[in-house]
């Protein structure tokens, strides 16, 4: 359900899916709590298989993985290691026009109506060498996700 947009050997820019992959993937999840944890699940399990394709010579440990988002705080894109850098205009752009899109998912987190906050759009990029540093992180997260 996270796709790649724009991707190579050099950079690999991670966003959601399309309305169509959720209807598919999450029909039997239900609002709120459960909807936001399994899609958290899915992002990272997204860069679970990025680690996997580096550690495996698929792509370079040079490759940038990169993604812009609303919902991500700070904190906890730098306790995974990421870099928190200003979102271009031409990204901002994008997310402005898919916002229809983002109300319903961001709805169905909450379990109810709710707006998503947009001038909180951050990007955030990491090397795929330090990716593969937060392996065991990443792989810990979603057990814990997935217990809980």
């Amino acid at each position: 359900m996270v796709a790649s947009l724009g991707s190579n050997d050099c950079v690999i820019n991670q966003h959601n899916g399309t309305s169509f992959d959720y209807l598919l993937e999450m029909r039997r999840v239900k609002p709120g709590l459960t909807w936001k944890k399994q899609m958290l699940v899915h992002y990272l399990a997204a860069l679970q298989q990025i680690i996997h394709m580096i550690e495996t010579g698929k792509l370079p440990e040079s490759v940038t993985v990169s993604g812009s988002s609303y919902f991500l705080s700070q904190r906890s894109a730098e306790r995974l290691g990421f870099t928190v850098s200003k979102t271009s205009f031409f990204k901002k752009l994008n997310i402005y026009f898919n916002y229809l899109d983002l109300l319903w998912a961001y709805s169905l987190t909450k379990g109810r109506l709710a707006f998503p906050n947009l001038r909180n759009i951050r990007t955030v990029s990491i090397s795929g060498k330090e990716l593969v540093t937060k392996k065991q992180k990443v792989t810990s997260l979603i057990e814990r996700l997935v217990q809980a």
